[in-house]
């Protein structure tokens, strides 16, 4: 199975060295390298197909970034007390 290498779009890390990448290669199941477009093609195999992301945003796989608006906005109408010791 030949690397791939995506690039092109907006490749968020998580990790607080480096929050973003410009390319990410895949080698058969695991990801090989993360960071510039050099970098990854310097650590691709021969045969490395590449594909343009279009601007399409790729995330770590087990980020939960779902949010619950209603619950947001419910909690802005209860009383806050945390720090109160007396009343």
């Amino acid at each position: 199975m030949p690397d791939v290498l995506y690039a092109g779009g907006h490749l968020t890390t998580l990790y607080a060295g480096r929050p973003r990448a410009e390319a990410l290669l895949v080698r058969g199941a695991r990801i090989a390298a993360v960071g510039s477009l050099a970098e990854c093609r310097a650590a691709a195999g021969p045969a490395t197909a590449e594909v343009d992301l279009g601007g399409h945003w790729v995330v770590p796989g087990l980020s939960d970034c779902h949010v619950h608006l209603a619950s947001y906005a419910f909690g802005k109408h209860q009383l806050d007390l945390c720090g109160v010791t007396d009343l």
